[in-house]
């Protein structure tokens, strides 16, 4: 299965389309940059571009900080990216996401209260 989606990632478009920018941005602000799709409850990486001091960010960056890689999946409600891709939501189609969702606790600084959660997306 990991093999299938890796293979997914290196042929799709969107990857391939938005690479070149992480990785200058990457070597311009000595930061680590991802691209992310949001699947249903989930964040799923579809382009990352690491920057180790030591070399430049490359294309071929498969692992990045802290685990994470290229097709990894995390819980959207959770991280700054799947809130930003939450944010862009309408409000109806937020609504409908949050429809009987539960948001479990990650970290002991997790959102997992339903109205705190609204208030927060609505801030970001």
């Amino acid at each position: 299965m990991l093999r299938f989606s890796g293979s997914y990632l290196a042929s799709a478009r969107l990857p391939r389309a938005i690479q070149p920018t992480l990785n200058r941005l990457a070597v311009q602000a000595q930061e680590s940059f991802s691209a992310v799709v949001l699947d249903a409850d989930e964040v799923v990486i579809v382009a990352r571009s690491g920057n180790d001091r030591n070399s430049s960010a490359t294309a071929s960056s498969r692992v990045i900080a802290y685990g994470l890689h290229m097709g990894a999946r995390l819980p959207a409600h959770a991280t700054s990216t799947g809130r930003v891709l939450l944010a862009a939501k309408t409000k109806a189609e937020f609504s409908e996401w949050m429809k009987g969702r539960n948001l479990p606790r990650m970290r002991p600084l997790t959102t997992t209260d339903a109205r705190a959660f609204r208030t927060l997306i609505d801030k970001v």
